[in-house]
């Protein structure tokens, strides 16, 4: 077994949730190979819906989600147009990863509640911040 395929199983054991239910997680990319190779590797452990437009990210909201992650497409940034989508799924209690980074202002509480993560982030990085996801997910009841 090489490196690589050694830490893509540790983190996919560290990222499985008992039970048998997987944590829903929404990607949202406009275009970009990254968006779609990040997929494939969460796919296995958790239900991956990916969306190429704004509207569809906030309508994918709809159902609740524990974790959206928002990558880059061509422009290589994501812009302030997305900020009313990183409320709202801060408000439902879903998990917000940004790969790349913020490129703009951001209020301190709401910037506080995204996890940044590096253009091209490992797998190990990405399993670890997703680790944990449904006791982010507000319930119902509280």
């Amino acid at each position: 077994m090489g490196i690589r395929e050694s830490v893509c199983e540790k983190t996919m054991v560290h990222a499985a949730k008992s039970g048998g239910e997987q944590p829903r997680v929404i990607i949202f990319s406009e275009s970009g190979p990254l968006a779609g190779d990040l997929g494939a590797c969460l796919s296995g452990r958790f239900a991956v819906e990916r969306v190429t437009s704004l509207s569809a990210a906030d309508s994918a909201l709809d159902t609740p989600a524990d974790a959206l992650l928002v990558v880059p497409g061509r422009s290589d940034r994501v812009g302030a147009e997305c900020i009313p989508l990183f409320q709202r799924a801060v408000d439902c209690g879903c998990r917000v990863l940004l790969v790349g980074g913020i490129n703009f202002e951001l209020d301190e509480d709401l910037k506080g509640k995204i996890v940044e993560l590096p253009p091209f982030p490992s797998p190990a990085l990405l399993f670890d911040r997703l680790s944990g996801l449904p006791l982010a997910r507000k319930t119902e009841e509280g």
